[in-house]
């Protein structure tokens, strides 16, 4: 069995020392073996452990279906480590929810490190040792927030058959997600670019995770009609997620469109990419079958509390 410094971890794993670090402090994988004040070192069962994360990241799992997929690997050895653990996921939970505020309110630039940590009653070190920027908090923050819009919105709609209706509410709960901080989205794409290479990865899974269930309706359909293939399928997908993700950008604008235009702008985007797998249809007759959930939902943009006709005939 190799024993490794973290050095040698990286390049025995293909991952960045930000990356190893990330899925550790997320509990992915088991702490190295550490004597007093010595490095940790770490073995081939971490560099296996982290091509599991990779390959199952890869797949559009997210961080906590990931965690769930390899429950009982990484329990921490000891009680004490355990409770250390705890606190210091306690610590990063707080951070996060509190950042989430203070982004809501002040947008990017105008939220500050120090009124984030004053809030959260933490020493500055407290932050640093989680995250080591600004940038990186924000991007954490988005990535944490969507994947739990995401799993709440299809938890929602998973007695829900009609797949018209399940597209209706995941456009109006994209809106509820960005409505956090207008143009989020646009900024860590655009941060991303220049960006170190934990923090693209954390922005491609984001959009991954909103791309995957879109995928998911497509393959659904695929073999219905005239089936095109896996990866138009899946580039499909993110444009569905960039109709979205434009259109809600220019809601914000003026008051120029409702929540009512953007609703029917993307119900029409999704009928026509429709006929590419069922064929051609009626899309005026299917566009006044969805009518009455679209302006009630256009007056009253909760999905949670939407009537939702499991047969919108």
């Amino acid at each position: 069995m190799r024993i490794l410094s973290i050095s040698e971890l990286e390049r025995a794993s293909g991952l960045p020392r930000a990356m190893i670090y990330y899925y550790r402090r997320e509990g992915l994988l088991p702490p190295g073996q550490k004597s007093g004040g010595s490095p940790a070192v770490y073995g081939d069962e971490h560099v296996l452990r982290l091509q599991e994360i990779v390959s199952l990241r890869e797949e559009g799992l997210s961080l906590a279906q990931v965690r769930e997929r390899l429950c009982g690997a990484c329990q921490p050895p000891t009680a004490q480590t355990n409770m250390v653990e705890a606190r210091a996921n306690e610590i990063k939970s707080l951070l996060l929810d509190v950042a989430a505020r203070h982004f809501a309110m002040y947008g990017y630039r105008g939220a500050r490190i120090s009124d984030i940590i004053a809030e959260a009653q933490l020493a500055p070190y407290s932050f640093y040792r989680n995250f080591d920027s600004k940038r990186a908090l924000f991007v954490e923050v988005v990535e944490t927030f969507v994947e739990k819009k995401i799993h709440e919105v299809e938890d929602f709609l998973a007695s829900e058959s009609d797949p018209v209706v399940r597209h209706i509410l995941r456009t109006v709960a994209f809106l509820e997600k960005i409505s956090m901080s207008p143009g989020m989205l646009t900024f860590i794409r655009a941060e991303s670019l220049g960006a170190d290479e934990a923090t693209r990865d954390l922005v491609q899974q984001t959009y991954r995770s909103m791309a995957s269930h879109h995928w998911d309706e497509l393959k659904l359909m695929e073999g219905v009609g005239r089936p095109d293939p896996e990866t138009r399928s899946e580039l499909l997908a993110y444009a569905i997620v960039g109709v979205m993700e434009n259109t809600s950008m220019r809601l914000s604008w003026d008051h120029d469109f409702s929540v009512e235009d953007y609703l029917w702008a993307s119900l029409e985007v999704f009928l026509a990419l429709r006929t590419l797998y069922v064929g051609p249809f009626d899309i005026g007759a299917e566009k006044k079958k969805y009518a009455s959930l679209i302006h009630d939902l256009g007056e009253n943009p909760d999905w949670k509390a939407s009537r939702v006709s499991r047969d919108p005939a």
